[in-house]
């Protein structure tokens, strides 16, 4: 017993302290988060999902997004978000996304789904995406709509590297996930308690519910010694998770699915991994789009508020996509 008591007092009042000391020594500080706030009116614009992670709330939402930036969002009953078209049209395009397609940081009517649907006045123009969607959530959606026989004739997957790590929930986007969402709103634990979040592995959808996502090791944020070996432990599991080949198979079902529609990609922004992706996807002769859209340009950015695409950078994509829909 003495021992052990002994071994114990020794890593506390030496090992401890000396691993604290190099870890700052080597530029580790305890983890930081960079200030984040969104405010909704009413409450809760975007909720938990036990499939989806997420889904749109019902609702007209005056947003405000760290303290200067304010829009309007309209969510339908249908969970979309809203823009100004046909609805009695027989031909539909659906868009498919995340926070980009969906348009956070501006107007209904400036998102470039909107812009598109009043250029094309006959067209039933339907926007599916949702903040924090990944290509997962895109199959798990056309699945759905499969079902229900309701697939649009023309379907538009919108997609961004960061859809990657989202595709195999990878410990950092778990990461971003629950300590991210938790330091914006405080009230996030509360409607996220049915959440569940999709992710691929073993060409096949799994879910992991939002109070095991993620948690801190005791002292994360004030003891550089444990963010550093809790950043370790992440950088070597997510290491282990092939987030490309994930990301090939949830499109493989996708491709299945929407084998007898009109299939489009945007590839809105540039990498490594999306470009493997647009060759794999050409090869299988998939129409793809580069957006080229570039999140360090703040002419195309809501910057110095928020990293998201911007009036123009929206009015940009609609002008680009338009000749691929007509």
């Amino acid at each position: 017993m003495r021992k052990k008591i002994f071994t114990l007092l020794f890593w506390i009042l030496l090992v401890f302290p000396l691993g604290e000391i190099a870890a700052r020594l080597l530029g580790y500080t305890g983890l930081k988060w960079v200030h984040y706030e969104i405010k909704t009116s009413p409450t809760n614009c975007i909720t938990g999902d036990s499939l989806l992670g997420f889904r749109l709330n019902p609702g007209k939402f005056n947003v405000t997004i760290n303290g200067g930036l304010k829009y309007v969002a309209t969510h339908l009953n249908s969970k979309n978000r809203y823009c100004d078209t046909d609805t009695n049209s027989s031909h539909t395009i659906g868009f498919f996304g995340c926070s980009f397609t969906y348009g956070m940081g501006v107007e209904d009517s400036a998102t470039f789904v909107a812009q598109i649907a009043r250029k094309l006045p006959e067209t039933h123009v339907l926007n599916y995406s949702v903040p924090g969607y990944g290509t997962v959530q895109t199959l798990q959606l056309l699945q759905q709509l499969e079902g229900q026989n309701k697939l649009p004739d023309t379907i538009v997957v919108c997609f961004s590297n960061l859809h990657f790590k989202r595709n195999g929930l990878t410990p950092g986007y778990r990461r971003d996930l629950v300590l991210g969402y938790a330091k914006a709103d405080h009230r996030t634990p509360e409607y996220m308690r049915s959440a569940a979040f999709p992710y691929f592995s073993g060409k096949q959808i799994k879910t992991e519910k939002w109070e095991d996502l993620y948690s801190n090791w005791p002292g994360r944020e004030y003891s550089a010694l444990v963010n550093y070996l809790q950043s370790l432990r992440d950088r070597k599991q997510e290491q282990e998770i092939d987030t490309y080949q994930l990301t090939r198979e949830a499109f493989d079902a996708i491709l299945k699915i929407t084998q007898e529609k009109h299939l489009l990609v945007l590839m809105l922004d540039e990498g490594e991994g999306s470009d493997r992706l647009s060759s794999y996807l050409s090869a299988n002769r998939i129409q793809i789009i580069h957006g080229k859209w570039d999140i360090n340009n703040p002419e195309e950015t809501n910057a110095p508020f928020d990293d998201h695409l911007n009036p123009a950078a929206h009015k940009r994509i609609a002008d680009l996509l338009i000749p691929y829909l007509l």
